[in-house]
């Protein structure tokens, strides 16, 4: 599962600030800050906005695999700078 946590921070009435989260299950993979967001723009802008920063500092998923110890779900990522 693939959720998107976004948490408006401050601001005025036209343009604020959220922090954002993405997780798949219960890894966080994405944390960042979106500032001077225009409100009248949207949530999909805002969330391209996030997306276009966490692409800076992309992780590639790579496979996942089920741990013998607790048998849950573990992704594993390849992480690079672009």
């Amino acid at each position: 599962m693939l959720l998107l946590k976004v948490m408006n921070t401050g601001g005025s009435e036209t343009q604020a600030t959220y922090d954002v989260e993405a997780y798949i299950n219960t890894r966080r993979i994405y944390s960042g800050t979106v500032s001077a967001h225009n409100r009248g723009d949207g949530w999909i802008k805002l969330i391209q906005k996030a997306m276009a920063e966490a692409n800076e500092n992309q992780e590639e998923v790579v496979g996942s695999r089920t741990c013998p110890v607790c048998n849950s779900s573990v992704v594993l990522v390849n992480r690079h700078k672009q």
